[in-house]
Parts: structure tokens; C-alpha cells; sequence
């Protein structure tokens, strides 16, 4: 019996590169299709995508001098939170900012996530402890729109 060869070739590009070429596609696609629920779920994978490019940048070492665009978000949240918090954190997000007001504007959604993040750093990783600190990131957006 013949022993397989792993395939070790690398991805082009980095993972940023790749992550914004994603969100790019799926966006570019949803507006070619018509209204409806396939429509909606690739914008919202784009929007996903787009939090998780957040996510990252925010976690990225501010004492290293990062270069601009996508090859700049060199840390990813991956290595930050396991498996399990990452999905928590991502239900938390949608959950909230599902039926937001602004919850689809990109602003909103960086700004939930920022204090998802540092809810989940500073130990509190439930799905009820995300989701509270969720809101009241909403509720202080809100707030300053008047």
C-alpha cells in the first residue's frame, strides 16, 4: 500500500487578502440576484467576514508598526479565543445586531464587536455575558445618535 503525500502547498495571498477577496465575491454576487433569502445570506456572510477582519485588526499588537490594507492585520482573533468562544462571540453579534436599528451598518457592528471582544478577554464568555455587553455597546450608540 502506497503511502499519500500531504499537500503542502500554501494559499496565495495572505489570510486578510483572502478573507477581503471573500466578502468582495459574496457582495459582488448577492447584487446580481434578486431579492430573497440566498441574497440576504451572502450579504450576510460579507458582513461577517468583514467583523472578523475587524475583530482581527483590533487584536493586532498596536506596538508594531503594521502597514496599510489587509496585509496589516497580522494577529488573528483565532489565536486569541478558542473555537468555542469565537462561535459564542459571533451568535452574541448577530443576535444583537439583528434587530438593531443600524445593526447592519458597519460602524455598529465594529463597535459591538470591540466590546464583545474585551468582554471575552476579561474572562466573561458566555453566550447571556457577551450578548449583555453587546447591548450596551448598542445602547451607547443609540445614545450618541440622539
Amino acid at each position: 500500500m502506497t503511502k499519500k503525500k500531504r499537500n503542502r502547498s500554501r494559499p496565495l495571498g495572505s489570510f486578510e487578502t483572502r478573507l477581503q477577496k471573500f466578502a468582495d465575491d459574496a457582495r459582488v454576487a448577492a447584487r446580481k440576484m434578486p431579492p430573497g433569502r440566498e441574497r440576504e445570506m451572502l450579504m450576510k456572510q460579507a458582513r461577517q467576514t468583514e467583523t472578523v477582519m475587524e475583530v482581527s485588526d483590533s487584536l493586532t499588537l498596536r506596538k508594531q508598526p503594521r502597514p496599510n490594507g489587509p496585509a496589516g492585520r497580522a494577529a488573528m482573533i483565532e489565536e486569541t479565543f478558542d473555537s468555542r468562544t469565537l462561535a459564542i462571540m459571533n451568535a452574541a453579534l448577530d443576535r444583537i445586531c439583528e434587530g438593531a436599528l443600524h445593526g447592519e451598518e458597519h460602524a455598529t457592528r465594529k463597535r459591538v464587536a470591540r466590546y464583545i471582544i474585551k468582554c471575552a478577554k476579561s474572562g466573561r464568555t458566555t453566550l447571556h455575558e457577551l450578548t449583555n455587553a453587546g447591548q450596551r455597546a448598542l445602547a451607547k450608540v443609540a445614545a450618541a445618535a440622539g
